[in-house]
């Protein structure tokens, strides 16, 4: 059997000021580059999830990257809000993320919570 096909042409993305960007093995690489149509988040907090003791120092230090990467690319991100560390070893660990998200919900009236765990338990 035969089957008449074509090559389709890479799509591009387009990024703010009009700036189109091909894919490269299968990515659309950004750098440097602002959002069309930036958001942003005004309130928002962090949850990682590890058992490392240097946990919330790694967390720290990924939110500063990633608060960071955000506003270049023309985001308005505000500093989260008290991120939460929470140990993967604690036995009552469903009932501490509940909390956690409760509060979020009604105490801080978040837009966003981005969840985070270290690679050695992903």
């Amino acid at each position: 059997m035969q089957v008449k096909g074509r090559l389709l042409m890479t799509p591009k993305v387009v990024y703010g000021r009009n700036t189109q960007i091909e894919a490269r093995e299968g990515k659309w690489r950004a750098e440097r580059k602002t959002f069309l149509k930036p958001a942003g988040a005004a309130r928002w907090t962090c949850m990682m999830l590890t058992n490392n003791r240097l946990g919330e120092q790694m967390m720290h230090n990924f939110l500063n990257k990633y608060v960071a990467v955000c506003r270049r690319n023309g985001m308005q991100m505000a500093d989260p809000i008290e991120p939460f560390v929470v140990d993967w070893r604690r036995t009552d660990l469903q009932t501490e993320i509940d909390a956690f998200m409760k509060d979020c919900t009604q105490q801080y009236k978040l837009e966003f919570v981005l969840c985070i765990q270290d690679n050695k338990h992903a």
